[in-house]
Parts: structure tokens; sequence; C-alpha cells
């Protein structure tokens, strides 16, 4: 017989700097999670990049330990914009905030793509996965998607935007000119193994950056170094790993 998941709050997570509590609803939370030192390269790199006041839009946020701390990069006259596909994680999203006593986020229970409507998902213990096609035999549900462009107020002005949507990251990208147009710093991770054709996929993603002028560094999860790949990376390298961290920095 299963255990039965008690959900509890871990103390005292922390990433450089800044620490925070979070609600830890579910395997894959207590997976993720449950670890004291979050520290990732990506995460890092928002530290360095972030100012305070910064607006930060957030593209597939989970429970909300990476919407916390992109929060407290952007201190409390920052705010903080989380989309997430997952109507759970969005209300565990909104119950973090409020363990931390955030008043700078606000959360957005959709996906984010690139045209308004209804989007097939494999629920992965409550990871969304993007599917081609509602005829998919892994689709568990379809959940709201809508464009960025259409979704954010613009009131202020993007300053960061983190894309991590599994397998939707071209849709998202082809959602928001209005927000790209503001060259924001913009971390995006690949990911090619959910690409039907990666080449074609990341050559098309590559070509949204040739106009915003933009140079990019690579996490490619090899154990190796962050590579500075320049402003035109090569594709068949990027695409040779199962998925890559894009920090792109415009110029």
């Amino acid at each position: 017989m299963s255990e039965v998941f008690e959900p509890f709050i871990a103390r005292e997570r922390f990433v450089g700097p800044h620490k925070f509590d979070i609600h830890i609803q579910d395997e894959l939370g207590r997976q993720w999670y449950s670890y004291p030192n979050q520290w990732q390269s990506e995460r890092q790199w928002w530290i360095d990049t972030i100012r305070p006041g910064a607006t930060i839009l957030e593209c597939g946020a989970h429970q909300g330990l990476t919407t916390v701390l992109l929060a407290l990069c952007a201190g409390p006259s920052g705010v903080v914009h989380a989309w997430e596909a997952s109507p759970a994680n969005a209300a565990v999203i909104e119950r973090n905030a409020k363990l931390n006593g955030l008043e700078n986020v606000v959360v957005h229970p959709r996906a984010a793509g690139d045209r308004k409507g209804l989007l097939p998902v494999y629920d992965s213990q409550g990871s969304f996965m993007v599917l081609a096609s509602d005829q998919d035999p892994r689709m568990s549900t379809k959940v709201e998607v809508v464009r960025l462009d259409d979704d954010y107020d613009h009131l202020r002005k993007v300053d960061f935007l983190k894309i991590d949507v599994d397998g939707a990251d071209l849709e998202v990208l082809l959602g928001a000119p209005k927000i790209l147009s503001y060259r924001p710093y913009i971390n995006l991770e690949l990911h090619t193994f959910l690409f039907d054709n990666p080449v074609r996929t990341v050559s098309t993603i590559m070509k949204i950056f040739e106009d915003l002028d933009y140079s990019f560094k690579v996490d490619a999860y090899d154990g190796k170094d962050v590579v500075d790949v320049g402003v035109s990376p090569d594709i068949g390298w990027l695409t040779s790993f199962k998925f890559v961290q894009l920090f792109c920095t415009p110029l």
C-alpha cells in the first residue's frame, strides 16, 4: 500500500542571499524543493541581473518557488506576473507568495501561447507538458491558453522574461511581440527533446531574436561552465542537448 502524501512547509530554502519558505504540496514538489540550497545557474543569473523595481513576467511557474525568488529579486517596488497552466499549482503560487509576505506577485492561472483557446496537456505529477494534438493518448486535460501580449496590461515596461513551458517555448515568443519589443532580459529554457523538429524550431526561435539585437550565454547541463556564445549560437550544437538554458541579454 502506497503512502499518502502529507503536504508540509519547508522552512528556509535559500538561493544566494535570499531565504524563503515554501509549501511542499505533492511528491514532485518534495523531489524538487525539499533540499535547503535551491541554487541553480539560471537562478544565480536572475540575482545578478534583476534590479529592485523590475517588472518580471514568468511563464511556467509550477508551485511558486521560482516566483518567490523572482519577487525577492525585484523587491517591493517591483512586480512579478506568473503564468501557470495548472489551476491547482496556480493556487499554491498564491499561497507561497502569502507565506513569504510578498504583495508584488500577480498570478495568471492560464498557459501562455500564440493564440487564445484551449491547449491539450499531459499532467506529469502536476507538471504540465504541452501536446501537439488532443488526439495524443497521453492527454490528461485541456487548459486555457492566452497570448502574453493580450493577458498583460502593459502598464509597466517589462524588464525580465522567464520562459520554462515544457515544449511551448516558440509559441510563447510568438504570442509576445510587443513584450519582446521592450527588449527585456530573457531566460529561455529550450526543451529540444519535446520539439517535433528541433533544428527547425530552434532556428525559428533564433530568427525572432535576430532583429532584437541580443547576445547569449548557454547552460547545457553537461557539467561544464556556462558558455558565452555571442550573438549567433550554433543551432546544431544547441539541439544536440536534451534541453538548455539560454541567458539572453539585450545589447
